[in-house]
């Protein structure tokens, strides 16, 4: 074999190597800049489903970086090639366990190119989250999957159970004037039609609720002092102060309003709404989130709180210019649930509330031990 052959065979295989090194992925944490990159993935991977929430760097700036608890190192990342492939964040928030704030960490975006899906970079960032939220002193971790999807086999290999299957529940709203809203009606599939078509019609309510705005220094008192009282709802987020202002404060798009619900004499309840855009079939929508609903024990009947759901529904669609409203019910909650279906909610799908106990199985008894209260960051990339 001549020298000449050896030396061409060894330079063929140094570029060769050279090729392949340079594609080689690489995992990373976040870096100022990278939100516009994320953005553009999360979009690319989501974009093509029916109904989804578009990022925008500014609104994923909001998002992540003006959150409390945000911690760029939790931001994880698979680089190749110098473009962003794969990417998972992670936030911390205080939960209410059993009238208790305990610190979890919240699994929100997950996102992987489709071109180089199944190659195990969702399991890794997955797998160096764990062991950071255990690092962290983390109590457990939690995030939402489709209950019928792929990635649900893949959270259960790591370690996540599911708690519980929130209902998500919908209803079209319609203006002052009774007309619908625009845009959303002729978009609902026609598997809901018989849904809506069904919903009783509600009887005359007393009226004795009302809704009074709450604004500026009251928000955090008024939310900490109704989630203190209710022992048996668990997931509830409002529990600090920074949480409070950043969730109520304003927001590069939609809005947020949080409310207290009254009866002739006492503090009954509160709920917030939050207003985002989204994309239905390529069309923007405005679409409102009723979440944080938290009524005292006397106020807990079904007429009750669908009236108050039903005042929640008119002030989305005549202050927040919303074309429908949602809120997520944990099924065990027969009450909320009924009251759902006598304020004109219907029954949309169904989400997988998961828990990653860290080491400790008997927490996924203490969080059974009282109704879920859905944390929108888990479900939506915008609360």
């Amino acid at each position: 074999m001549s020298a000449g052959y050896l030396n061409t065979h060894v330079q063929k295989s140094a570029k060769t190597l050279k090729r392949h090194t340079d594609t080689l992925s690489e995992v990373r944490t976040y870096r100022k800049g990278d939100e516009s990159a994320i953005a553009r993935l999360f979009n690319l991977c989501f974009g093509q489903s029916g109904l989804y929430l578009p990022f925008s760097p500014e609104l994923w700036r909001w998002r992540y970086l003006s959150c409390p608890g945000f911690d760029p190192h939790s931001v994880f990342l698979v680089q190749e090639s110098g473009r962003i492939i794969s990417a998972l964040v992670m936030t911390y928030v205080e939960m209410l366990v059993n009238g208790l704030p305990k610190l979890v960490a919240i699994i929100g975006d997950v996102s992987t190119h489709p071109a180089h899906r199944h190659q195990g970079h969702a399991t890794n960032l997955m797998t160096q989250a764990i062991e950071l939220a255990k690092k962290r002193g983390c109590w457990a971790m939690h995030l939402t999957a489709n209950p019928h999807g792929g990635a649900i086999r893949i959270y259960r290999a790591l370690g996540f159970r599911t708690l519980v299957k929130p209902v998500t529940m919908v209803s079209p709203l319609r203006k002052e004037n009774g007309t619908t809203a625009v845009g959303f009606l002729p978009s609902i599939p026609i598997l809901f039609i018989d849904s809506i078509l069904s919903i009783r019609s509600i009887r005359h309510f007393t009226g004795s609720t009302k809704l009074r705005v709450i604004e500026g220094a009251d928000i955090r008192p008024s939310l900490f002092a109704q989630h203190e009282t209710q022992k048996q709802r668990n997931g509830c987020l409002m529990m600090g102060e920074e949480y409070c202002r950043w969730f109520c404060g304003q927001r590069p798009e939609g809005s947020v309003g949080v409310f207290e619900v009254t009866s002739p004499s006492q503090t009954v309840g509160i709920a917030t709404i939050s207003s985002i855009t989204a994309m239905m079939w390529r069309r923007p929508v405005r679409l409102a989130n009723i979440s944080n609903l938290v009524i005292t024990e006397d106020g807990r009947d079904t007429e009750t709180i669908a009236e108050i759901l039903m005042k929640l529904r008119k002030a989305a669609a005549d202050h927040f210019d919303c074309v429908a409203a949602t809120i997520y019910v944990d099924p065990r909650d027969t009450v909320t649930f009924r009251a759902c279906q006598r304020a004109r909610f219907f029954r949309a799908g169904e989400s997988a509330a998961m828990i990653h106990p860290l080491g400790d199985m008997g927490k996924l008894h203490e969080l059974s031990k009282g109704y879920w209260s859905q944390p929108l960051e888990a479900v939506k990339p915008v609360p």
